[in-house]
């Protein structure tokens, strides 16, 4: 047995979003991305999950982190979008055959990606997990098409349970959630 520390931060970044006058979209670069970078590795943050990221799908860098994005989609790609922000040289645990282990010494495999959700296994043979990024869709207003909102948000937990059962097989899951939801 060996200790296990993991700090982890959910952020639904629309808060950050871009004017007409600003043409910087998504975490790929910029002042945005490096004040994140900067925050989320001053608070000691191993995993963060994003929301809402409007960040074209792929794997990006940061100062600190290696960051995988799930992409936008459709006409409202600006609102979509998930992230995972792994930091590089955070140790999580410490073996004595290893040393140190971080998160750049695993192997990270997206195991499902779209605009609302990101499921990726971390792999190191010291420690198996997968993180779980979700922004599950918020109740609006009726659209005229006779669905009711509540209905559209039923059908993508029914759809993200699916995706669980298939994407998930470690002991150990970490959930980075914007629920849209009282808990």
């Amino acid at each position: 047995p060996v200790e296990f520390k993991c700090r982890l931060a959910t952020i639904n970044v629309l808060a950050l979003d871009r004017t007409d006058s600003q043409t910087e979209i998504g975490r790929r670069t910029g002042a945005r991305t490096t004040r994140l970078d900067h925050q989320l590795h001053a608070a000691g943050i191993h995993i963060a999950g994003l929301q809402e990221t409007r960040t074209a799908q792929g794997q990006y860098r940061a100062e600190h982190y290696l960051i995988l994005s799930s992409g936008g989609a459709g006409q409202n790609a600006e609102r979509s979008g998930c992230e995972l922000w792994l930091h590089r040289t955070l140790p999580l645990l410490t073996t004595t055959a290893q040393g140190k282990v971080t998160l750049a010494d695993c192997t990270c495999v997206v195991a499902h990606a779209d605009p609302r959700r990101l499921f990726v296994r971390i792999e190191h043979d010291a420690l198996c997990l997968t993180a779980v990024v979700l922004h599950a869709p918020c109740l609006g207003k009726a659209t005229g098409d006779a669905t009711a909102p509540i209905d559209v948000i039923k059908q993508w937990w029914t759809q993200t349970t699916a995706i669980w059962q298939q994407a998930v097989a470690t002991d150990m899951t970490c959930v980075l959630i914007d629920a849209n939801a009282t808990l």
